[in-house]
Parts: structure tokens; C-alpha cells; sequence
């Protein structure tokens, strides 16, 4: 530290007036005008130096002295897990460069500071908490003699990671953690479920995921905690709904949820969280008032916690059902503090997503810069974490907005790049053939966009969700006219269902699209 208060000094020495005068006439220290019991070194060089003079035993008991003094008052030690980690960690060093054969200091080093990482997880600090674990890991000794606490800090170290969206770097540590405890239900159930989303939303890889997934949720089980449970349950729903079968996602979030409420002892972190994710699900093919119904529980069981990440996906998830309600105004304040909180700590796909919701608001809004700057920041995250689960939808967005601001060329070359990137991803052609539709109309190709429409009206049928292909059916029958649609009464029933279930934003999208002179049916074009 540059800075210091006299008061710090009491856990080494007594502090001397007359000695800090000394240095202060000696150019070592300077005091603060503004506060006379501060002081800082006049360089940071002078600190090093002062420093490194230290014999290593002196260092050890001077670092074991401050960490003792801290630890010895429970709200001291409450307030400062950090700082009482990081004197040990020190002072171990000392121990080990003296006799590396007495590792006293260093095992109580390593359990202060993965206490410390652990408390900065659970608080949403996934930055800190990972500094924590790697530094808990160093001095863990040779890997070679790594055991099941070593997995434990691994997998702790692989989800800080994760959150941090620095994904590539969490699948080394989550992976290393299933070779050395694999054995052990605890360390399955949680490296697993982690490695099995990276593998789902980054590599692409859905039967791979799946297979990590199943092993997460089998060890889950195992281990019969409900925290351990819930938590699994939550991320290994998402696998069900990329395959479309939102009815086998949905009992696994609703599992989540009893679970969660049947805990004696709370786990506001996983309920608010289920509460956000059948939300989702509400709105795949439900009524768009209830996903915000859902939605609005969640937030208020977040916000009784007070857990600053719950909190942002609550907001998220509240913004984003207000937005496909039409409730413009009102989703505002909701997508901007979850922006906020996730850029502040440093959840970068959670960022992405949030942007492209907000951004999507802001075109409808017709707020078109501000549509430009959220979805151009939201694709250049995706590209950053070679995402491949949102990304889709992210370029759909922008492509559109692209095109509404008149650059056509930018959403050509912005659909082809991730056409490029995710070819090989099922399920991820929908939102592009659908930003490709909005372009070719910007182009004058109707007739082609007609095509790609109604290819798309096709896929969404074989899939069987009745609300995407009111979307779809209303969408070409407001662009192209009723019979492009199937006639006059194919486009009313698909009016009535989606106004039915709420769904302004998409009674409202043709209405955004480059408009084109309805196309005469025929050609063998059918739906």
C-alpha cells in the first residue's frame, strides 16, 4: 500500500512521533495535509526497498503479527478476510524460503485465502475471488501431491472464471478438477455443470454437453444438499430448451424451484434465479402478462437478499418481459441497472444479453443510435467469447437495426461472419434467416425474401410452437400480404392468438420491417 494510518502501524509497532518526523525529514514519508494521521511512502520505490531490507524471518513474524492481530476480533476478521489471507500467504513464503519441508504456515496460508475467495464468490465478486483461489493454489505444493481439496479450489476457481465470461481460461482448472476429485459426488456435481454449459454456449457441442450435464445432475443427486441440487437443476435445464423441448426444461426449472422452497434454511440465490429462467420459458409459448408476473417474483425475492448479481438478472429478466410487452418506459430503468451491475462486475455474457435486450427496446422505440451502440457492443462481446447460444439472436437485433439506420452492407457483413462461426450449431439459422429476410427486403429482392420467410415459417412448424408460428404467419401475411400467408383467416387466427397471449412486441415487428409490394402466390412457393 502507498498509504498508511498510525493507527495501522499498531499491530507491529507503537508508533513514534518523533520517528515518522524523522522520515518525514528524511524525504521517506510525506504526511497528508488534509488528514495528519495519514502517511505515504514519497515513492513506491522507497516502500519496495524498505521492504526487500527485511530478513525473511523478520518478514514472517511481522506478516504472522498482522494477520494474528486481525483474526483475534471476530468483527476484524469478519471485515478483512482479504488482508488477513494475504499477510499469511506472505508470511508463508518467508517459512517456506527458510525450511520448505514446514508447510504450517502455508496449509493455514491456503485455507485463509480460499476463505477469502469463497466469500467473494458468494458475493458476487468473481474478479477478486479468482485472484484468490490461484494465489490459494500456488502454494498448494507439487500438483503431483494435489487431492480433493486442491479439486474443490480448482472447480471454486473454474466458476469464478465462468462468471467472468473468461471461459477458455475456467475449462482448464473445471477439467483438471474432474481428473483429481472426480471420484468425490461434490466436485463432479459442480465442475461438471460448468464445463457442460461451456460446452453447450461456447463450443457448440450439445451431445457432449449433455453428457456432462447428466454426470452433473447424477452426482447432484448424490450428494443430496438441496443447494447443490438447485444449482444443478438450473444450469442443466438450458440443455432441454436449445433442443427445443421447453416441456422437459420447464420440470427442470420447476424442480429448481421446490427444491429451493422445500431448503429449511433459504436459497433466495437459486429461487430468484428460477423464478427469472421460467420466465423465459413462459414467454417461449405462454402469455407475456404471466412471464412478467414471474418475472416481478423473482426480482423481490433477489432484492430481499441482496445479492448485487441475483439482483441484475432479476432486473434483466423483469426488463425484458416489460419490453415484449410493448412497456417501453417502463423496462428502462429495469435494463439499465442490470447493465450497470453487470459491467461493474465484470459479467461479460450476462452483459451481451442484457444489451441486446435493451437494445432491441431502444429500436422499438425508435431510439436508433441507442439501438446502434447497445447491439454493436452486445456482437463484439459474443465475438470476444466466441459465444454461440445468444449470438444468433444478438446478429438478428443488429442486422435489423443495421438496416433501419441504412446500412445495409454493415448487416450483410455482420450475418455472414456469424453465419461463419455457427454453421455447425443446430437450431442457430432461425434468427439469422430472419435478419437475412429484413435485409433482402432493404435490398428490393423481395421475391427471394419471400422464399426465406416462408422457409423460416416452415422450421418453426416442424417445431411445433404454435406462438413462433403465429409470429411467423402474421409477419409475412402484414409484409406480403394475407395469401403469402395462407389467406385472410391464417393471418386473423394468428393476430387473435398472439394479442390472446399479450405479445405486443410481435404483433408490433412487421410493422419495423423495410416494407415490399405484397408477392403474387404461386411459383410452387407454399407454406
Amino acid at each position: 500500500r502507498a498509504t498508511f494510518r498510525t493507527s495501522e502501524l499498531a499491530p507491529i509497532a507503537e508508533p513514534d512521533p518523533e520517528v515518522l518526523a524523522v522520515l518525514e525529514d528524511e524525504e521517506l514519508l510525506v504526511r497528508d495535509e488534509q488528514r495528519s494521521e495519514v502517511w505515504r511512502f514519497r515513492h513506491g520505490l522507497v516502500r519496495d526497498v524498505a521492504y526487500e531490507s527485511l530478513p525473511k524471518r523478520e518478514r514472517q513474524r511481522l506478516h504472522l503479527r498482522v494477520a494474528t492481530k486481525l483474526s483475534e476480533d471476530e468483527r476484524t476478521a469478519a471485515r478483512y478476510p482479504r488482508s488477513i489471507a494475504f499477510h499469511l500467504e506472505q508470511a508463508a513464503r518467508a517459512a517456506l524460503d527458510l525450511d520448505p519441508r514446514d508447510r504450517t504456515l502455508a496449509d493455514r496460508a491456503v485455507e485463509a485465502l480460499t476463505r477469502a475467495g469463497d466469500l467473494a464468490l458468494w458475493g458476487s465478486e468473481a474478479g477478486p475471488a479468482a485472484d484468490q483461489y490461484e494465489r490459494a493454489l500456488a502454494l498448494s505444493g507439487p500438483e503431483r501431491d494435489w487431492g480433493l481439496s486442491q479439486a474443490i479450489l480448482l472447480a471454486n476457481l473454474g466458476e469464478a472464471r465462468y462468471w467472468l465470461g473468461d471461459f477458455e481460461a475456467a475449462a482448464g482448472p473445471l477439467s483438471r478438477a474432474l481428473e483429481i476429485g472426480g471420484l468425490d459426488a461434490r466436485v463432479r456435481a459442480h465442475a461438471a455443470r460448468f464445463l457442460g454449459d461451456i460446452e453447450l454456449s461456447i463450443n457448440g457441442d450439445r451431445d457432449r454437453a449433455g453428457e456432462l450435464f447428466d454426470q452433473a445432475l447424477a452426482a447432484a443427486r448424490e450428494v443430496g444438499d438441496p443447494w447443490t441440487l438447485a444449482r444443478t437443476l438450473l444450469v442443466a435445464g438450458w440443455a432441454p430448451y436449445w433442443r427445443g423441448d421447453i416441456q422437459t426444461a420447464r420440470a427442470m426449472f420447476e424442480e429448481a424451484l421446490e427444491v429451493t422452497r422445500a431448503n429449511a434454511e433459504g436459497d433466495t440465490w437459486a429461487e430468484s434465479r428460477a423464478f427469472a429462467m421460467l420466465s423465459v420459458l413462459e414467454s417461449e409459448n405462454g402469455d407475456e402478462e404471466q412471464s412478467l408476473v414471474l418475472a416481478a417474483q423473482g426480482l423481490a425475492i433477489a432484492e430481499s437478499a441482496g445479492d448485487r448479481f441475483s439482483i441484475a438478472v432479476a432486473h434483466e429478466s423483469v426488463g425484458a418481459a416489460l419490453r415484449r410487452l410493448l412497456r417501453l418506459e417502463e423496462a428502462g430503468p429495469h435494463l439499465r441497472a442490470a447493465v450497470q451491475a453487470f459491467r461493474e462486475l465484470g459479467a461479460r455474457w450476462e452483459l451481451a444479453s442484457v444489451l441486446t435486450s435493451r437494445g432491441i427496446a431502444h429500436r422499438y422505440a425508435g431510439e436508433e443510435q441507442a439501438a446502434l451502440d447497445d447491439l454493436r457492443e452486445a456482437y463484439r462481446l459474443c465475438r470476444e467469447l466466441k459465444e454461440r447460444s445468444i449470438v444468433t439472436w444478438t446478429v438478428r437485433a443488429f442486422a435489423k437495426a443495421l438496416v433501419a439506420a441504412g446500412d445495409v452492407t454493415g448487416a450483410r457483413q455482420v450475418v455472414d461472419e456469424t453465419a461463419a462461426v455457427t454453421a455447425d450449431a443446430p437450431d442457430t439459422v432461425d434468427w439469422l434467416l430472419d435478419a437475412e429476410t429484413t435485409i433482402l427486403l432493404a435490398e428490393d429482392e423481395a421475391d427471394v425474401a419471400l422464399e426465406r420467410a416462408l422457409a423460416l415459417l416452415r422450421e418453426v412448424r416442424e417445431r411445433g410452437h404454435e406462438k413462433d408460428v403465429a409470429a411467423q404467419v402474421w409477419w409475412v401475411g402484414r409484409v406480403f400480404g394475407a395469401e403469402a400467408a395462407g389467406g385472410a383467416d391464417a393471418v386473423g387466427a394468428a393476430r387473435a392468438l398472439l394479442e390472446s397471449l399479450h405479445a405486443h412486441m410481435l404483433l408490433r415487428e412487421p410493422d419495423l420491417a423495410p416494407r415490399a409490394a405484397p408477392v403474387p402466390w404461386g411459383s410452387g412457393a407454399g407454406a
